[in-house]
């Protein structure tokens, strides 16, 4: 499973749509897990749930079908290990 974080909020950089368009990509390059620490409040977090989709397509599948088939397209994270090493 990979993770992606925008941690601008944590660094000064409270630009909200930059922190979304860094998860975007993110979630466009196959992150499975997407966090912006440090959000300000409810509505930031909303934003930041409706621009992405990736936790909304596991929990959508198990709410329809009882099923769990979104892990099988995750990455083992031995995986993830030899493709960071290159």
């Amino acid at each position: 499973m990979l993770t992606a974080r925008a941690e601008g909020f944590r660094h000064g950089n409270t630009d909200l749509d930059d922190a979304i368009k860094r998860l975007q990509a993110y979630e466009k390059a196959g992150a499975d897990v997407l966090m912006a620490p440090g959000l300000p409040d409810l509505a930031s977090v909303k934003a930041v749930c409706a621009a992405t989709s990736g936790l909304v397509a596991a929990a959508r599948e198990v709410k329809a079908k009882g099923t769990f088939g979104y892990v099988d397209t995750s990455l083992a994270s031995a995986e993830v290990a030899a493709f960071m090493r290159g």
